[in-house]
This record gives C-alpha cells, sequence and structure tokens, in this order.
C-alpha cells in the first residue's frame, strides 16, 4: 500500500566506522540509564531479520536495553551476540533503538509484546563496510514441533536471486509471489504459486520439500523451534519458525537462503498464516508495517478501505477473501497499484506488489515487500 513521493525511496547505504571483526563474543560496553516505561518486562524472541539471520533477539525495558545473538546466519555471523540501549519508548508504544557497540545494529524500531510478537526493523551491517534496514518479526513462543505446524497457509513472499545482505534495493532481479504451502505431519510440504491448494489439487506451479531440525553451526546443536526448509532438489533452502498468534491463527516465517538454480526460492523472506475466511471486524485497525521502498510506516485498515502514510497519507480499498479464503486484494485509489495480502487480525499483516508499468513505483513493484503487525 504506497503513501510516499520517489525521493522516499532510497535506503541509507552507510559506509560503517565502527565496524569490529566478526567472532563470537559480545563487544562489553558501558549502557546508558533510561527511565523504563509503565508496565516493563524482559522478553526474549525467535525472530527473522528477512537478509539469512535468525536472530535471538532480547528485549528489557526495564533496564531499556536489547540483546541479540545471532543463531543462523548466510553472512558467517553464528553465534555473534551483542547488545545496546533502547532509547526511548514513542507514543504509539514502539521502541527505539541507539547503535550496538559491535557495529552490527546502527538503530532501529521495534514493537514488542511480552508473551507475544515482535515486529519494526533494524539497521544492521550484514556485509563489512555497509548498513542496510532490514524487517524483523519474531515470537517469543516458537512451536517446537513439526507435526504442530500441519495444516495448508496462504503465504506472501520476496525472493532475490543473490543475497543481498539487506540491499534490496540495490539487487537485480527480485521478485515477489503469493500463493498456498500445505505443510504434512509426515514432515514434508507443498508450495504452490498463485494458486489455492485447497481448490486445485494439481497445482500448475508447485514445488515440494522437507522439514527438519536446524542445528546451530556454531554450537552444533537444535535451534529450538526453528526448522531447515529444504526443496527438493536443493540443499537447504530457508530456516523457518513458527507461532498461535493472539487471535489463534498460526503464523510461520520462513528465512529464505537458497543460491540461483532451476526452481530456486532465493533469498528472502515468506510470511504465512493459516488459510481461513477473514472479516473486516477481526482485522479493522492500526498496523505497523515496512517495507523497503517506503521503510517504516502507519497504515489504518477500516471496513473496505485503508489509509498509509506518516509525512503524506495514501488511500485505496481492500477485498477481503479473493482470490481465495484469506487472501486479501488491495488497490490505491490511483488505481495504479495493487496487490495481495494476508492479515490475521491480532496476527500479522505482509502484502506484495503486482508488477506495474505506469506510476512513480514502476521502476520498484518487484521488491515492494511490506510485513508488520497490527497494535
Amino acid at each position: 500500500m504506497n503513501s510516499f513521493p520517489p525521493k522516499a525511496y532510497a535506503l541509507p547505504i552507510l559506509a560503517s566506522m565502527f565496524l569490529s571483526a566478526c567472532g563470537g563474543s559480545t563487544t562489553n560496553s558501558s549502557l546508558t540509564t533510561t527511565t523504563p516505561p509503565p508496565g516493563s518486562f524482559i522478553q526474549s524472541y525467535t525472530a527473522s531479520w528477512s537478509a539469512g539471520e535468525i536472530v535471538q533477539l532480547g528485549i528489557d525495558t526495564t533496564t531499556m536495553t536489547y540483546t541479540f545473538k545471532i543463531l543462523l546466519s548466510s553472512h558467517s555471523l553464528a553465534g555473534k551476540t551483542g547488545k545496546g540501549n533502547i532509547t526511548s519508548q514513542n507514543a504509539d508504544g514502539s521502541f527505539n533503538l541507539a547503535a550496538s557497540p559491535d557495529g552490527v545494529v546502527f538503530g532501529g524500531k521495534i514493537f514488542a509484546v511480552k508473551n507475544g510478537e515482535v515486529s519494526g526493523y533494524v539497521s544492521a551491517s550484514l556485509l563489512a563496510g555497509y548498513t542496510f534496514n532490514v524487517p524483523v518479526l519474531g515470537t517469543s513462543n516458537p512451536i517446537l514441533t513439526i507435526p504442530s505446524m500441519a495444516g495448508t497457509y496462504n503465504y506472501v513472499s520476496y525472493s532475490c536471486p543473490t543475497a543481498t545482505s539487506g540491499n534490496v534495493i540495490g539487487t537485480a532481479s527480485c521478485t515477489t509471489d503469493f500463493g498456498t504451502m500445505s505443510i504434512a505431519n509426515s514432515f514434508t510440504f507443498l508450495r504452490c504459486n498463485q494458486q489455492d491448494l485447497t481448490t486445485n489439487a494439481t497445482c500448475a506451479s508447485s514445488s515440494t520439500g522437507t522439514l527438519s531440525v536446524a542445528n546451530s553451526v556454531a554450537t552444533s546443536t537444535a535451534v529450538p523451534g526453528v526448522f531447515n526448509m529444504t526443496r527438493n532438489g536443493a540443499t537447504t533452502s530457508g530456516w523457518m519458525f513458527a507461532y498461535t498468534a493472539a487471535n489463534g491463527k498460526r503464523v510461520a516465517v520462513v528465512d529464505l537462503i537458497e543460491a540461483a538454480a532451476a526452481g530456486s526460492y532465493g533469498y528472502g523472506q515468506m510470511v504465512m498464516t493459516d488459510q481461513s475466511a477473514v472479516v473486516s471486524a477481526d482485522i479493522d485497525g492500526k498496523y505497523a508495517l515496512f517495507n523497503f521502498i517506503e521503510g517504516a510506516k502507519p497504515t489504518t485498515l477500516a471496513g473496505t478501505g485503508y489509509t498509509t502514510g506518516s509525512t503524506s497519507t495514501t488511500t485505496g480499498s481492500i477485498n477481503l477473501n479473493t482470490p481465495w479464503p484469506g487472501m486479501v486484494t488491495w488497490s490505491d485509489s490511483t488505481a495504479q497499484y495493487g496487490g495481495h495480502a494476508i492479515i490475521a487480525g491480532t496476527g500479522i499483516f505482509a502484502s506484495q506488489m503486482t508488477p506495474s508499468t505506469v506510476g512513480p513505483f514502476s521502476s520498484f513493484t518487484s521488491k515492494w515487500f511490506e510485513v508488520g503487525l497490527k497494535h
């Protein structure tokens, strides 16, 4: 759902003056003290940074600090740990992150819920010398077994043929997608692009694969609640974790890490939620979203319409349960842009944009991927 003019397209590409060697140690530093907000809490989350990193993110609002430990990495950062200050809490409840002294995190803004979800973005230096904004999405309660994830899901995704380190805008040939995916008790999955598996058993564009327990490279032990997603014919296609949202719907997140090849899933992220019909009463409200083109922005859903943006706003329409149950189609008021979304009420929001040859976003529609949560 677009909102900002072309001047907001470029994400910052910052030379890092504070990088240290990426080892497995934590940089010790003196952290400042900030007055904690009411209802302070301490919570740990399993989170995707969407650029080939599965991270254990800790939030402590009693001391206004955060910690991170990279559990799985496509940038040889597994085992890397760090910490930093939470500088303040915004009126909408989100927290502002300061840079971590180790040179991995350079700031960010996140929503964190005790015994729930975390979303937002961090400015991360995953490639030495460069910093990019990457979306954060995670949970404090990952599902621990593959059979508990069995079912049919709707999904929205983006992928690039090469690792981006968060620089999606500067990476060629990225695409977005939507569809359905089924997970079986037998640890297998079937992914169907842009069709509903429940009504198209013989999907025209499909792939199959297996799920298995993911092991940490740093410790050679299982990462609780994180699983390898491996397309048949590939080595490892992604790392998946899932959770049950506050509204009872399961949500799954996949950090895609598959090198370019025939049928490859590429590098990026898939966000999935249980396939079931949605109604306006469940999804109406305010959402905190992030996408690679516009960055962070507030969005409000009401009935069959939406309003999005901060410095300027755009309106548009949404159609629930199209083209199949649980999916949502959207289009802006100019009729230049539209796409598909999954919205799980108090759970997840993720959307993609259908490629367009007109309007100011035409050069970026293949990279327009948005994710966030209701708050």
